[in-house]
């Protein structure tokens, strides 16, 4: 780190432009890709749908928590974000969801991964957006007993078409 960047308090994980000296073969490389584990299975959009928005709220301001505290901090997020990603994820839980519903109860976690903005409020900035020109999803679920419950999540940055 240099003096300015110490002196304007920054730690080097800003999402700064490349600096001068990397080339385009650096710049381009492949990025690692980021996997976490959540103690507990995605909600079904059938719960979800039919809490008040008070509870929504507070489950996503968890959900947010949880991946930061899976992750290991702000610090191992990518920078800048994944400009487009696949995300995969598999539910495991004692009961199966159909696969419209499977689908669905990814919904707050790719919120929770996209960058901050009106539509995204206090997301991550992990992935650029969770459309589907940006953002591939591959979901599946497991069974496991009850009380066991988690989600698997990796997710891998996607070379530009």
């Amino acid at each position: 780190m240099t003096a300015p960047d110490r002196m304007a308090g920054g730690d080097g994980a800003d999402s700064a432009p490349a600096p001068a000296w990397m080339d385009d073969a650096e710049i381009s490389a492949p990025r690692p890709p980021i996997a976490f584990v959540l103690p507990f299975a995605l909600t079904s959009l059938n719960v979800r749908q039919r809490q008040h928005w008070s509870e929504l709220t507070r489950e996503r301001k968890r959900l947010i928590q949880e991946i930061m505290v899976a992750l290991g901090g702000p610090r191992h997020f990518p920078r800048p974000p994944f400009a487009r990603a696949r995300v995969t994820v598999v539910r495991s839980s004692a009961g199966q969801l159909d696969p419209d519903n499977l689908v669905a109860s990814c919904k707050p976690l790719l919120d929770a991964l996209c960058m901050h903005s009106n539509s995204h409020p206090g997301s991550l900035g992990i992935i650029a957006d969770d459309n589907a020109g940006q953002c591939e999803l591959v979901v599946r679920q497991t069974s496991v007993p009850r009380g066991v419950g988690a989600t698997a999540v990796r997710v891998e940055c996607l070379r530009d078409a």
